[in-house]
């Protein structure tokens, strides 16, 4: 199995991780850390994360106010949005449908 993080979805982690590390040297990478952390997760058990809407799932970090929103298709899951949980929470709806496409592969 696959994992693939759309364009909007690399860039918000991107930006979550520089944003951390500019706040104090290995929260960035602690971000990352526990995002991969949630990626091995998905990548042996797919449904780990809760049911949204249209048939999408989700998954809080721990330590982070962040959600992985995703999808699984044929090839694999699919990363559609990381959200924070604390700036617009529902903003994220209007990013989930990207065309494929957009698609980089993270992990496989």
């Amino acid at each position: 199995m696959k994992l693939r993080y759309t364009a909007a979805a690399g860039h918000e982690l991107l930006a979550a991780v520089e944003f951390y590390e500019g706040q104090e040297t290995g929260l960035g990478e602690a971000f990352q850390a526990e995002v991969a952390r949630i990626e091995s997760i998905l990548l042996r058990h797919p449904r780990y994360g809760r049911r949204v809407r249209g048939g999408r799932r989700s998954v809080l970090l721990w330590r982070f106010p962040y959600r992985l929103v995703y999808s699984i298709d044929q090839a694999g899951i699919r990363i559609l949005v990381l959200a924070h949980q604390k700036q617009r929470p529902d903003a994220w709806w209007a990013r989930v449908d990207e065309p494929p496409s957009s698609y980089a592969t993270a992990v496989g």
